[in-house]
């Protein structure tokens, strides 16, 4: 993922909807892609970089909502293109996991990587 921040955690495509509440109000997005760090986002308007939020999306056949505090890492804009094949968004840092969310994710990724 050329000139995306790179993490060293594996990502894997998910693309649940999502909902993004900051100090501008609530949004609705979806993500594309997701590690134990973070997410990356299709939302309208793209929020800027260090922006927080409490994000929130759910797991497949879980019904209990991951809720996380996250702050926006970097973008990926019309005008400022970084990764051409993802939509336009930008990546979310995951700023206080939980320990039992973590583990949901990181089962999650573990389970859809391909290596």
């Amino acid at each position: 993922m050329l000139n995306q921040p790179y993490t060293g955690f594996i990502r894997v495509p998910y693309e649940p909807p999502c909902r993004l509440a900051g100090k501008k109000g609530a949004q609705e997005g979806r993500l594309c892609n997701i590690s134990v760090k973070g997410v990356y986002v299709t939302v309208d308007p793209i929020p800027d970089v260090g922006d927080l939020f409490r994000l929130s999306f759910n797991l497949p056949d879980d019904e209990k909502p991951v809720e996380v505090e996250a702050e926006v890492a970097w973008r990926n804009t019309e005008r400022d293109r970084k990764v051409l094949r993802l939509p336009l968004g930008c990546g979310l840092h995951f700023l206080n996991l939980g320990a039992h969310d973590y583990e949901r994710i990181a089962s999650f990724v573990d389970t859809h990587r391909q290596d």
